[in-house]
């Protein structure tokens, strides 16, 4: 809420009272009797809490109501979102770990097998967290002449490594 609608609000408050007030002085003016002292004020609290109580609720309060319950309503979506939100990203999460999972799976079984040559083999040990999601896998044929690369990445579309591997690439997914 800015700083002027409190003001505003104050004023528009203020102008509902005064001209109220002003023409319920007006009407006690012009009765063809003298009311007592006492019994004028009274009449005059009554009158200004009748005729100023709906326009103060109607012009103030009823917007100020409204204002809130489709904000509560706002918040109300915006958390079913969220929400939504915040299940997709665990599911994701989840096929994301079994994926990462399988990886480690079947990069364990190739370094296991037999037939597998450590010949010119550099190794990154870091956790899978820290690393940018791109394997690469080298394999010499047993002649030494031709090399083979296999690239398990989520990449998508032109990346440098790629490119630079396209002749010779198995890109998979």
């Amino acid at each position: 809420m800015t700083s002027s609608k409190p003001l505003a609000l104050i004023a528009k408050i203020a102008i509902i009272i005064f001209v109220v007030e002003f023409i319920v002085m007006m009407l006690l003016s012009v009765l063809p009797f003298e009311l007592n002292f006492i019994v004028e004020a009274s009449l005059d609290v009554v009158l200004l809490s009748v005729f100023s109580t709906p326009l103060l609720y109607f012009g103030v309060i009823k917007p100020f109501v409204v204002k809130k319950d489709d904000a509560m309503v706002q918040v109300m979506v915006m958390k079913k979102q969220s929400d939504s939100v915040a299940v997709e990203l665990h599911t994701a999460k989840e096929l994301l770990d079994e994926e990462r999972r399988i990886v480690e799976k079947v990069i364990q079984k190739m370094k296991s097998q037999s037939g597998f040559d450590e010949k010119h083999l550099s190794c990154i040990d870091m956790p899978v967290e820290k690393l940018s999601g791109d394997v690469v896998f080298s394999a010499y044929c047993p002649d030494d002449t031709q090399q083979s690369y296999w690239v398990i990445s989520p990449v998508t579309g032109s990346h440098p490594l790629l490119e630079r591997l396209w002749p010779q690439m198995f890109f998979m997914r």
